[in-house]
């Protein structure tokens, strides 16, 4: 094996390397989250404790059982079947009754193991009853849904986006957006109020003595985003807080996650990312990272904290710095979440002002913010020296987008544009590699004159190379400049939102997914060993001329040609059906420019 073949493996396996440490990174795997799940529901209790509805004359009781019963007293004991049924509403004659009400379910003779005391007022089942149902904010592009019980954002609807039959829906279930936990306070003991108007929901918080200490304040605008201010009204409880969330809910490909979890997890454990603006520095981790380790902020001056999925993302922006923060991100909910730790002893200002980014990731809206916040970095871009040519990319394919409704034809189109924008080079780098071939006897003869004289031997090389205008570095010049193309191309057409669910036709019904029957692939290696076969035939021709040195060049070539197309196969099976429809309409048009090529110097 010459050191030509023996380069050109080690170049092969050093690309398949790098396409591995760029697209699929190594990642633990999931942890086994449905089986614990399924732990903790055998060991639920059989009959839950009774839920309480509190208004101001009255008590509602209810039960998940319709034909249990449920007994309670109002003598602070442990309710027995000998106290009294409750049978409707539950008259307060005395409000300190509240307090000594205790609860009890009783069903097919068997009893709840917990049972119900007011003493606590444990939040999650007392409510104000005037205050139980749920707020619903809407505009041209959000829907949110928010609960009374905490105040928190539940469900966050993108309108203009479908997930199947229905809107995309980024909170993750039974969690929420707006959760606070201020120190040294136990704000489950507490009661909400609300005021509603027609974009905006302000929920109070009031302490036992029926005190307002604290509220919270959501305003939906335009444009996904959604401003959120924090008030203190009671200076014993500005103190340091926390803003939890809890990451971003699953929007793609429901259904293969059903039916193939692991894989499922291997994709999104790279797509789904935790991203931050630290001190004017981005901290970005994926999903595969957050499961062993958290990761946390350098320094109290961050500014935004976001949750990305492939295409949408959960943001929290700091209005202004008026005190320290912090951020600490983790996987939760199979998520990225994290939580803004704000060191607030100092509180000034009647309110804190944040805002909320809940929307695509679109580069139309994101790079609305200020510059200065560079939130267009939660766009998938490449690495950061090729961000230039990915946002060049974004604007040809989303300009060709507007124009034509298909976006595998776009594709097709800027295949075609890349190569002719790329034409003379290729060219020149197709006749050199002929040309090389040609003066290839000359060089062997120089190399064995000027044995013993290695000066005078590469300046006749080089004189002669002048002569037939031929290139050492000609050949490879071309492919070392379509690399960069290819992977500043990949995040524009992986994680473009133009293209989620943009069908081409037939079978690829996705370009943003692979290819589910590998077609396009196959495809693609056929060609790429068309095209290797065609660059190699004209050099066969003259094969007889050749010394044993260049006819074992030949023959690792021919050997390329086989290997490189099936490599190649297994390079681009797991990739987007967009970025292979791209590379193999690119092979296509560059076989038509060898054919001509080929007959130019054919019979030469």
């Amino acid at each position: 094996m010459n050191k030509r073949t023996l380069l050109a493996i080690v170049l092969m396996f050093l690309t398949y390397w790098l396409f591995n440490a760029y697209f699929f990174p190594k990642q633990q795997e999931p942890t086994p989250q449905e089986s614990t799940r399924s732990v903790e529901s055998e060991t639920k209790e059989v009959i839950s404790k009774p839920k309480i509805n509190l208004t101001n004359d009255m008590i509602l009781i209810s039960s998940d059982y319709p034909d249990a019963q449920i007994r309670y007293n109002f003598t602070a004991t442990e309710p027995t079947i000998n106290d009294d049924l409750y049978q409707g509403p539950i008259q307060l004659d005395d409000p300190d009754q509240i307090y000594k009400l205790r609860a009890k379910v009783f069903y097919n003779e068997q009893e709840s193991a917990l049972a119900f005391y007011t003493t606590d007022l444990i939040r999650s089942d007392i409510i104000q009853a005037s205050d139980t149902e749920e707020v619903y904010l809407k505009s041209e592009k959000l829907s949110l849904v928010l609960s009374p019980i905490d105040g928190l954002i539940t469900q966050a609807y993108i309108n203009d986006y479908q997930m199947g039959d229905k809107k995309v829906q980024l909170i993750p279930a039974n969690t929420g957006i707006g959760h606070i936990e201020i120190a040294d306070v136990n704000l489950k003991d507490l009661i909400y109020f609300k005021e509603v108007t027609k974009n905006s929901v302000k929920f109070y918080l009031k302490d036992t003595d029926n005190q307002i200490i604290f509220a919270k304040e959501y305003i939906l605008n335009d444009n996904y985003q959604v401003d959120f201010k924090v008030y203190f009204t009671s200076s014993s409880y500005r103190k340091d807080y926390l803003i939890n969330s809890p990451g971003i809910a699953d929007t793609e490909n429901l259904i293969y996650k059903e039916t193939h979890p692991e894989k499922y997890f291997k994709t999104k454990s790279q797509d789904y990312k935790l991203i931050a603006l630290d001190n004017n520095t981005i901290l970005s981790e994926t999903l595969a990272k957050l499961q062993s380790n958290k990761v946390s902020s350098e320094s109290n001056s961050v500014k935004w904290v976001a949750s990305r999925s492939k295409y949408f993302v959960i943001s929290l922006f700091s209005d202004k710095i008026i005190a320290d923060k912090k951020f600490e991100g983790e996987m939760k909910n199979q998520s990225p979440a994290f939580k803004l730790m704000v060191e607030d002893s100092e509180f000034q200002n009647e309110f804190e002002h944040y805002y909320m980014y809940l929307g695509p990731v679109d580069k139309d809206y994101i790079e609305a913010y200020d510059q200065s916040l560079i939130f267009d970095r939660v766009i998938e871009r490449s690495w950061t020296w090729l961000h230039w040519l990915s946002k060049l990319f974004e604007i040809v394919l989303q300009g060709l987008g507007k124009v034509i409704p298909n976006y595998g034809i776009v594709i097709i189109i800027f295949a075609f544009l890349i190569k002719l924008v790329f034409y003379p080079l290729t060219h020149k780098s197709f006749e050199n590699s002929i040309k090389m071939q040609q003066v290839q006897p000359y060089l062997t003869e120089i190399q064995k004159k000027y044995k013993s004289d290695p000066m005078k031997m590469q300046k006749e090389m080089s004189k002669i190379k002048k002569e037939h205008g031929v290139s050492t570095l000609g050949g490879c010049l071309p492919m070392l400049i379509q690399m960069p193309i290819f992977f500043a191309l990949y995040p524009a057409l992986r994680y473009s939102i133009a293209l989620r669910g943009a069908s081409f036709g037939g079978w690829l019904q996705d370009l943003s997914n692979p290819d589910p029957y590998y077609i396009l692939p196959i495809i693609m290696g056929i060609f790429m060993f068309i095209q290797q076969r065609m660059m190699t035939s004209l050099q066969m021709q003259n094969s007889a001329n050749m010394d044993e040195k260049q006819q074992q060049w030949m023959q690792s070539q021919k050997m390329m040609a086989y290997i490189l197309p099936v490599m190649m196969f297994f390079f681009f099976r797991n990739l987007p059906s967009g970025l292979v429809l791209y590379w193999t309409v690119f092979n296509i048009l560059s076989i038509v420019q060898q054919h001509f090529i080929n007959k130019k110097f054919r019979g030469q």
